[in-house]
């Protein structure tokens, strides 16, 4: 359940992400996270059940390993994107204040020349 659940958004964020870039080979970089939503039924545990969109999102800089992972995933989707430069995650995190949550209009947008995907509210780790 959980790997079609991530491949499903996979598959999505991958469309819109390429509407957006174009032609042109911009890094990307996530901020936030998107946490797995089973049912009654499914087992979690420490890493059985959890989300590739819900890895490394505390992990500093915030959202760099989690975008290199979600990177990795989608890797295996079929698609190639390189992650953004260490030192723009900063910038890029203050510009996704001002973004709206996925999947809305907005939440994948060009930003000095890079792709930001904004999943959650950046202070949504608090609810992890």
């Amino acid at each position: 359940m959980r790997y079609h659940q991530d491949a499903q958004l996979g598959y999505r964020l991958i469309e819109t992400i390429d509407q957006v870039r174009e032609e042109d080979k911009l890094p990307i970089l996530f901020i936030g996270h998107k946490s797995f939503q089973g049912n009654k039924a499914t087992i979690t545990g420490e890493i059985i059940g959890k989300s590739f969109f819900d890895y490394d999102v505390d992990v500093e800089p915030t959202y760099y390993w989690s975008s290199r992972r979600i990177i990795g995933f989608l890797h295996t989707l079929g698609s190639d994107y390189e992650l953004v430069d260490i030192n723009l995650v900063e910038d890029i995190l203050q510009r996704s204040n001002e973004m709206p949550v996925w999947p809305a209009e907005g939440s994948v947008q060009k930003f000095q020349d890079c792709i930001i995907i904004k999943l959650s509210d950046a202070n949504a780790l608090m609810d992890i």
